[in-house]
């Protein structure tokens, strides 16, 4: 038996054990017990209390205390502070992910990387719908309004036994909810800044009689904050809720959005590159109570997402680049969550069918696959320790099947002191244009590629030191094996193909600080290594990055935030990447008006203050200083 064989046993026998030799006097949180009940209050004092519970780690609503993944929530709150105008922007501030830009426009393109780990390795989830583009399962969130974002649960980390082909791990986008009130409630808003840079959005919630609705509208335009880029983008979001019954709920989602960008200019080399991208997903949903501790959830969605990527030699006209993705996807959900004191126990299934249209250099291909899944986890509360067994079997056409079996412990050490401890198997499936397609020029389609596979090991504490802040720290180990690499002339000269050929293994450690607001002032800090071997050679994903921001927020008139974020990248040696400083930004918020639910703010914000450059390519360099500024009118 080899060392990390040995590791593997040694760490499950040890929840087995802390599972078993626990105190069962109390049930947990839930019921209010013990350091439970203490840790709830301690945590009140950082965030609300609808911010103590996360549902992305078990695919169920569970108090924080009782998460053993590696969880990050940001809140609309702490979305609108930021003045953000992507969710790229604003997944770029948390420690443990690297958003690879192309450019950091006002709106670009973006990869995003969790931990090392590949952006295909990412799964992103709105409305529980899967954003990943089938083709090479990348997920392109510049089409996305940060207006309607309730929330955004970061699960660092495979993440496969709740949610199936997530290697890396899970962004999960919620939305806001329908209203309740028949009086009306909504948002105005409106920013202008540099190079004609402007977003305009509105949103209403409400009820009509029995019928709950939620709705967005967008629009944001630029004239590039660097010269060789320009963005338009609209969108329209809603969202309605409908009492079928006592205890049963029928909800629907409909969103279509429109962006187009110029992605590149580059006049010395005549080369242009405008993209286009246009999203529409609707989803439908029934939610039922069939006893008092037991709960049916139906879901379905219907996505369509249209991406077009074209780029010419701007001095003769031939063209360069013509790319048309086309995806549709059908899929559906069904899930029953069983929660008594002691247990939090979720079934449910996953179905989907997605097939890709595609024009690459004019050769046209129509790759589908079919995906089902069957997953089950128990949350079990024994006093001030919680245990999570989970277990998935996926299966897809093309691949074949995977399970992902996970155990994960909780022990609530004093009221203010938590640790965790994590084990999972994780996997991604590779996207079609691996399997059936290639990229219609050099890289040939290998239907026999396997899924990509990893076993995790994490471990964290997070403690209070005193009543001044909150500290946490995250340990993890990811061993991936089968994992993908272009192996060039696979099958001849020019004839290459992807292949499961590597291994790689992944450590790090995460770092948070966040300190209770003191004459309204507070600081949330944050800090990750990354150490990959063998260390690739390419600028593949991060190696370090730290995030700051201190905030002066009353909740009555003003709100200031000074902010800074600084990536490293893991780069070949005659890389034109750079990160020579700190990327600081600068917020300011006035209230100028307030009568009971109606208020009016405006708003100022400082873009990249020392003109720092942050960039993995030159090709793609991020803007220097700009500012903005605006008004949001709240009734």
């Amino acid at each position: 038996m080899g060392v990390k064989t040995t590791f593997r046993a040694l760490l499950l026998l040890a929840l087995v054990l802390l599972a078993l030799l626990a105190p069962a006097g109390s049930v947990g949180w839930a019921a209010g017990g013990g350091g439970q009940r203490a840790a709830l209050d301690e945590l009140l004092l950082y965030w609300d209390e609808k911010d103590l519970y996360v549902e992305s780690a078990t695919r169920c609503e569970l108090p924080r205390s009782q998460v053993a993944e590696n969880v990050t929530v940001i809140t609309a709150r702490e979305i609108e502070a930021l003045h953000a105008h992507s969710v790229a922007e604003v997944l770029n501030t948390v420690p443990g992910i690297f958003v690879l830009f192309q450019g950091r426009d006002f709106s670009s393109p973006s990869n995003l990387l969790l931990q090392g780990a590949s952006e295909r390795h990412t799964l992103v989830l709105v409305d529980g719908v899967p954003w990943n583009q089938l083709g090479d399962n990348h997920a392109e969130t510049l089409t996305l309004p940060v207006a309607i974002i309730e929330r955004i649960e970061i699960v660092k980390g495979p993440a496969s036994s709740a949610w199936g082909s997530a290697l890396g791990g899970v962004v999960n986008i919620l939305t806001k909810a329908p209203g309740s009130s028949p009086v009306p409630h909504g948002t105005v808003s409106a920013s202008y800044g540099e190079r004609n840079t402007q977003d305009y959005g509105a949103e209403l919630s409400g009820a009509a009689g029995p019928l709950g609705y939620y709705l967005h509208g967008g629009h944001r335009e630029s004239e590039g904050l660097r010269a060789d880029r320009s963005s338009r983008a609209n969108d329209l979001y809603g969202k309605l809720r409908l009492p079928l019954g006592q205890d049963v709920v029928l909800g629907l989602t409909a969103s279509h959005g429109d962006a187009s960008l110029r992605v590149l200019d580059l006049p010395e080399f005549h080369v242009t590159q405008k993209a286009q991208a246009r999203p529409s997903f609707g989803t439908l949903s029934l939610n039922a109570g069939l006893a008092p501790d037991l709960r049916l959830t139906l879901s379905a969605y219907a996505l369509r997402q249209k991406i077009v990527s074209k780029g010419e030699d701007s001095a003769t006209g031939e063209v360069l680049l013509d790319q048309t993705f086309v995806d549709r996807s059908l899929g559906g959900t069904g899930k029953v969550v069983w929660s008594t004191g002691r247990h939090t126990l979720v079934v449910g299934t996953d179905l989907s069918h997605g097939e890709q249209e595609q024009n690459v250099v004019d050769r046209p291909s129509n790759p589908s696959v079919d995906r089902w899944a069957v997953f089950a986890n128990d949350t079990l509360s024994l006093g001030d320790v919680t245990v999570t067994p989970g277990l998935r079997y996926d299966r897809n056409s093309i691949s074949g099947g995977f399970t992902s079996p996970s155990l994960g412990a909780t022990w609530q050490v004093t009221g203010s002191t938590l640790l965790r401890a994590f084990v999972a198997r994780g996997f991604t499936y590779p996207p079609l244009a691996y399997t059936s397609v290639g990229d219609g020029r050099f890289l040939q389609p290998n239907p026999d590629l396997e899924p990509e596979k990893v076993w995790s090991y994490q471990a964290g504490a997070e403690t209070a030191l005193g009543s001044i802040a909150r500290v946490r720290a995250d340990a993890f180990y990811h061993r991936q094996t089968d994992a993908i690499e272009r192996v060039w002339d696979a099958l001849g000269p020019g004839q290459d193909q992807m292949r499961n050929v590597a291994r790689l293994d992944t450590q790090g450690v995460e770092v948070a600080l966040e300190t209770v607001p003191r004459y309204d002032v507070s600081l949330r800090a944050g800090a990750t290594v990354v150490r990959l071997d063998p260390a690739p050679e390419a600028v593949t994903t991060g190696k370090y990055s730290y995030a700051l921001a201190l905030t002066y927020d009353d909740r009555v008139s003003w709100r200031a935030q000074w902010s800074g974020v600084y990536k490293r990248w893991l780069v070949e040696p005659d890389s034109t990447a750079r990160s020579n400083g700190v990327v600081w930004d600068f917020t300011l918020d006035k209230r100028v008006f307030a009568a009971g639910e109606t208020s009016a703010d405006i708003f100022f914000a400082a873009h990249n203050v020392f003109n720092a450059s942050a960039y993995a390519s030159d090709l793609f360099p991020n803007p220097g200083r700009w500012v903005e500024g605006g008004i949001r009118f709240h009734f």
